[in-house]
């Protein structure tokens, strides 16, 4: 039980790094349009 609830943990940091990192990155390309 303790290992599922560390690996739902994990799964859901996970997700969470990988919507920042698109974010940021789509932001970015959305200024460098812009310019």
């Amino acid at each position: 039980v303790k290992e599922e609830a560390l690996r739902k943990e994990l799964h859901t940091t996970r997700l969470a790094l990988i919507q920042k990192v698109c974010t940021n990155h789509n932001g970015d390309n959305d200024r460098n349009d812009e310019n």
